[in-house]
């Protein structure tokens, strides 16, 4: 394993201490960010690009890139490392991931409740 990055949204409300310091204890790199109040009321976290990035900057590094998002703006960051000779392997929840994304990858795996831990 190369790299593990966790990218992590920092809530307004309630402490997140306890899972950032169990993912650090499992050699994951957190990165944290504040959750962004726009003018309408609603919130942006805004990890994509960051998480695109990170993903292209490594890429030459990688035999397998591991994304848990089923956000269909990967997409594109997707195809990209996979012409870097990397291949992709993608992990979500089925009813909200994007169908391109799916078929983007070279694999899938949906995240169901048997992988979940268990408060």
């Amino acid at each position: 394993m190369v790299k593990t990055i966790a990218y992590v949204v920092q809530p307004s409300e309630g402490d997140q201490s306890s899972f950032v310091i169990m993912l650090q204890q499992k050699n994951c790199e957190v990165t944290q960010k504040k959750i962004r109040l726009q003018a309408d009321g609603s919130t942006k976290e805004d990890w994509d690009m960051d998480v695109a990035v990170d993903m292209i900057g490594l890429a030459d590094k990688l035999d397998v890139a591991v994304l848990v998002s089923g956000d269909g703006d990967f997409v594109s960051p997707v195809n990209l490392v996979k012409t870097i000779d990397s291949r992709v392997g993608v992990f979500s929840f089925p009813h909200n991931t994007a169908k391109d994304l799916i078929l983007a990858a070279d694999s899938y795996y949906p995240i169901d409740e048997s992988m979940l831990l268990k408060a």
